[in-house]
């Protein structure tokens, strides 16, 4: 707790949501508005051995946001990297100040298509949420995994703008108050 009774998660996401907003309480952060011009601009999938390393890369303008995750090399556990090193990279954009993990992931049999389903927990002081995305898997279940990524977090974005209550849950307490000054 800070000096004014709000907790320390509360005043990091407000400090982080106001900085990106330029100051102004209730705006979407920048970074969080960034999202909406967000694009997979690579999946990269590196095999070695029983191992494998997959980057993907998410492009706003003229900037790369990166994500890098590595573990055992089976085609179920690429698509789980991929989702990873998605949220880091979504991480890197949002500035860190959003955490989100990899609840859970599957193909899903959508009539003669495959899709990429997955949910993404979103924890919080009040709890934890989450967000739930999708992509249709055309040829690579890697870049499905990061497009499901990308599908999940655009929730996260038209929560921030269309619900205040959500809003205020992120911001705290505090909502609306000026972001503490250090020292």
């Amino acid at each position: 707790m800070d000096g004014d009774g709000r907790n320390h998660k509360s005043v990091q996401l407000e400090a982080g949501f106001l900085a990106g907003a330029g100051g102004r309480p209730g705006s979407p952060p920048v970074s969080l508005a960034a999202l909406r011009a967000a694009s997979l601009f690579a999946v990269c999938v590196e095999t070695g051995g029983l191992r494998c390393r997959v980057k993907v890369q998410l492009q706003v303008g003229d900037a790369l946001y990166e994500g890098v995750a590595s573990g055992p090399d089976s085609p179920r556990q690429r698509l789980r990297l991929a989702a990873a090193a998605a949220v880091q990279a979504v991480e890197e954009l949002l500035g860190g100040v959003v955490p989100l993990a990899v609840e859970d992931l599957r193909e899903v049999a959508l009539g003669p298509r495959t899709a990429v389903v997955l949910s993404l927990a979103l924890p919080g002081d009040e709890g934890e949420d989450c967000l739930i995305g999708s992509a249709l898997l055309r040829h690579d279940p890697a870049e499905a995994g990061a497009r499901a990524v990308l599908d999940a977090v655009q929730h996260l974005r038209r929560r921030w703008e269309d619900d205040p209550v959500f809003r205020r849950a992120a911001l705290g307490p505090a909502a609306g108050k000026s972001p503490p000054t250090p020292g």
